[in-house]
């Protein structure tokens, strides 16, 4: 495995057009990425670069070999039961292969209709585990469409995509200076309630931030001020509940 903090992903896939996007999105996330369009070409890279290589991340429906055979490959490998996998496909339904996928001991699975910011969140849980344990509030990555409003009491759109007890991140057009005190409107779905919660904006990602300015997300870092304890609790309730159905994607471990 590379030291470097730039690691190196691997992705498998029959698709062109899924390469290109998840190259561009791993690209302006600062992973450096190896693109092939099968499985035997894969086989052909990890026996040759198997060193360099931080994540694998493939498809499971492809012709020739599939995803299941080229990870039964891997994992018989000397070097293959340290290299996590995390298998993106649009094929199947979790349920169909959670037995097929555990045997094999993959790191994770998402749908390739996933958010492109719960794709970087699963791979930097993956890659960097030691930042999530270091966390005092475990986050869970979402996709809440939101407003959010600053003192003059204007609304901004925005979308929260990952929220914890300590804060959350919006990706919005419209960002606020850091240390600005905001108010963030959360629509809970289970309950069903929505909590108007202060916070201050602690950081802020803009356009100029990235090396690659097509695709880039913009947002900020909100951390909570004065949360009550009613909704606390209602926060609480509401994270455990999308926890238990994120542990039955990462419940696979190598």
């Amino acid at each position: 495995m590379t030291d470097s903090t730039e690691k190196t992903i691997l992705l498998v896939d029959d698709s062109p057009l899924f390469l290109t996007k998840m190259g561009d999105l791993l690209g302006e996330a600062s992973f450096r990425t190896v693109e092939c369009s099968s499985s035997l070409k894969a086989k052909d890279i990890i026996e040759s670069r198997y060193g360099e290589l931080d994540l694998i991340i493939t498809d499971l429906n492809m012709p020739c070999w599939d995803g299941f055979e080229l990870i039964d490959w891997l994992r018989d490998q000397p070097y293959g039961k340290s290299i996590p996998v995390l298998v993106m496909t649009g094929a199947y339904e979790l349920s169909e292969i959670v037995d097929r996928l555990n045997e094999l001991k993959v790191n994770g699975m998402l749908n390739k209709g996933a958010h492109p910011h719960h794709v970087v969140f699963r791979i930097n849980s993956i890659l960097f585990p030691e930042m999530e344990e270091k966390r005092q509030y475990e986050r869970v990555s979402i996709h809440i469409s939101t407003s959010y409003y600053t003192l003059d009491g204007l609304p901004h759109d925005a979308v929260i995509t990952n929220l914890s007890l300590g804060g959350c991140f919006l990706v919005t057009g419209d960002l606020a200076p850091a240390n600005e005190l905001i108010s963030v409107s959360i629509a809970l779905s289970a309950p069903k309630r929505v909590i108007l919660q202060s916070g201050e904006v602690v950081w802020v990602i803009g356009r100029e931030s990235w090396s690659r300015k097509k695709q880039a997300i913009q947002g900020m870092g909100v951390q909570w001020t004065g949360l009550t304890n009613p909704d606390r609790l209602l926060l609480e309730s509401y994270i455990e509940d999308v926890l238990k159905t994120e542990r039955l994607f990462t419940m696979f471990s190598p």
